[in-house]
């Protein structure tokens, strides 16, 4: 279970008092985690320490699962169809999202799931390292807590050793960052970006919620710009999750989600956790199938998905060097992690040093939505991601002492390439939400021909 004390030290010194092995698990969050005798009633002991004068909450630690349906391949769709319709790189030059920004290696993208294989030959150019750490030599070297973390960290043994087990995370990686123009298997959205592996979910695509928060808190550490999270448990609303998402929305961090795949549920009504929060960080996202229609397992939520993508017969990097198709909310997510870190990319490659906080990439995302009427119940939006269109209402100018962050900037111009919106003019739409999706379908791995 997890608490968070009102003064710093009562949670520990309650646990030393009643003999509970104890744990510290959000710095940012003031969250600990504590356990429960063998044997013992969980309940009683949240009774007990909802009681005590000196914590603030107690609460069950829950299990959270990756977000994860998977269907037979149809060998007559093309490869990648998504690519094709997220406006990457067909059209004229100004309409192509890749014309703008191919993504950059200052973009750091977390992906918080089942780890990633990180020797996969389309993934490893992109891996994100933490140079300050030399690998498996069982020392802490940059002193930041974490022995070994060259490409993330493992919460679920403890170990700088975060290879994927499960495929779910590396599949999702592929997504957001393959390689591109390698002679390789598949390209991602952001063909250049960091990915930062971050593992807590084991070979089962399970993991709690308190390992879950050790990965954000880690991916704030680093300087992650945003964090993936295509996981969720349904009627498992956290305090602590909240309140660690919230340290991330303080420091400026997109939260991508995805809305889960429960066949149609509506999470206005029945809520999944992290997707139905309402922190101005989050982005949560729902699944189309190859005709724009909602696919038949995503969840959907006028109020609380906010925008489409792509996420059915989806061929990505999966274990063992191999490619693969999944089905899914998560795969629906990563598109839009991609398309976050391109436009994060489309501000950096200006050469100004402009803030790019999760609120105007959210917003850009958001308005740059394609609406259709098959989604105009389904999300805030109404729409599916359109990259280009995103990327296009990046700003092309701002005056550099209206960027926050930048106080000896005396209203000089700032150059941006292609745009059509001065900045202060992006504003996410509303609209509204319908549909279908279930985790408990076959699972089945296709190897690329």
């Amino acid at each position: 279970m997890s608490c968070r004390t009102v003064f710093h030290g009562d949670c520990w010194a309650t646990a030393a008092l009643l003999k509970l092995q104890f744990e510290i698990v959000s710095v940012q969050a003031g969250i600990e985690s504590l356990e429960v005798p063998e044997g013992d009633s969980l309940e009683s002991w949240l009774s007990i320490l909802n009681e005590h004068p000196g914590i603030e909450f107690a609460e069950e630690d829950r299990l959270m699962h990756a977000f994860d349906w998977n269907a037979p391949d149809d060998p007559d769709l093309p490869l990648q169809w998504a690519m094709y319709q997220l406006g990457l790189f067909l059209g004229q030059d100004d309409d192509r999202a890749w014309h703008r920004s191919t993504g950059s290696h200052a973009i750091t993208v977390c992906i918080i799931d089942s780890g990633i294989d990180y020797d996969h030959p389309d993934l490893a150019s992109n891996m994100w390292i933490n140079h300050h750490e030399i690998p498996d030599n069982g020392i802490d070297d940059d002193h930041n807590g974490f022995i070994d973390d060259y490409y993330g960290f493992n919460f679920l043994n403890d170990s700088g050793d975060c290879i994927d087990n499960y495929f779910h995370g590396t599949h999702l990686a592929g997504i957001v960052g393959a390689a591109c123009n390698n002679s390789l298997g598949v390209c991602g959205v952001s063909p250049n970006v960091n990915l930062m592996a971050c593992k807590f979910l084991d070979a089962e695509g399970n993991g709690f919620t308190s390992n879950a928060l050790r990965c954000l808190d880690y991916s704030l550490l680093m300087g992650a710009d945003m964090t993936l999270n295509s996981w969720g448990g349904v009627d498992a609303d956290s305090l602590s999750l909240r309140l660690a998402i919230h340290s991330a929305e303080a420091a400026g961090q997109l939260y991508i989600t995805a809305a889960g795949n429960d066949w149609g549920a509506d999470i206005d009504e029945h809520p999944t956790y992290p997707a139905a929060y309402n922190n101005s960080n989050i982005l949560t996202v729902i699944a189309t199938a190859e005709n724009g229609q909602l696919a038949a397992y995503s969840n959907y939520g006028q109020t609380n998905a906010h925008i489409a993508a792509p996420g059915s017969h989806i061929l990505s990097t999966v274990l063992d060097k191999g490619y693969g198709y999944h089905d899914g909310t998560s795969q629906a997510a990563a598109y839009v992690a991609g398309a976050a870190a391109l436009a994060m990319a489309a501000y950096e490659q200006a050469g100004v040093n402009v803030s790019f906080g999760a609120a105007a990439i959210k917003a850009a995302i958001l308005s740059g939505a394609a609406r259709t009427p098959a989604l105009a119940d389904t999300c805030t939006s109404g729409g599916i991601l359109d990259v280009a269109k995103a990327l296009s209402l990046i700003p092309e100018h701002v005056l550099v002492n209206e960027v926050a962050g930048c106080p000896h900037c005396s209203g000089q111009l700032a150059s941006y390439p292609t745009s059509r919106l001065e900045t202060g003019a992006l504003a996410p739409t509303s609209n509204p939400s319908d549909a279908a999706s279930d985790p408990a379908w076959p699972q089945i791995k296709l190897a690329r021909p």
